[in-house]
């Protein structure tokens, strides 16, 4: 048996042990990590036409050739949900001590997650891959406190 009774080790060990517990209850800290984890993933696929989500493994449906020519007449580019820049630059995560939301504020960002009046071209993953990449963020966020 080992008993343990005071002394410097014994204190150290309770300081390292509060300062993991503190950083493993900063859930601003996780909700923030998880944030920028689907932030950033909702970047990149854009950024990869949707070829990072699950249900799009080619990435989205391409343009049509009616809105291709229309684009290339006004000296735009042909990369698909890419005119203005508008929708690209609208991702923002917002952490709280509740939670985190991750949103597109571009009206028409639903139209196009959802496919109503438009081809279908999610920009945000599906909530089996949201919660695998969230999963990922608050591991890694465990792992850190726990160093």
């Amino acid at each position: 048996m080992i008993a343990l009774h005071g002394g410097e080790a014994l204190a150290a060990a309770q300081t390292g042990l509060r300062g993991r517990r503190r950083r493993l209850a900063d859930f601003p800290a996780l909700h923030r990590r998880v944030g920028d984890a689907l932030l950033g993933w909702a970047q990149r696929n854009f950024a990869a036409e949707g070829a990072l989500l699950e249900d799009f493994p080619s990435g989205w449906p391409a343009l049509s050739p009616a809105t291709l020519a229309a684009r290339l007449r006004r000296g735009r580019g042909s990369r698909v949900l890419y005119d203005t820049g508008r929708l690209a630059g609208g991702f923002s995560a917002i952490p709280s001590a509740g939670g985190v939301t991750v949103d597109n504020a571009v009206p028409y960002a639903a139209a196009h997650q959802e496919g109503r009046g438009v081809p279908r071209r999610p920009v945000f993953p599906g909530a089996p891959q949201a919660e695998r990449l969230a999963g990922d963020a608050a591991t890694q966020h465990v792992k850190e406190a726990l160093a």
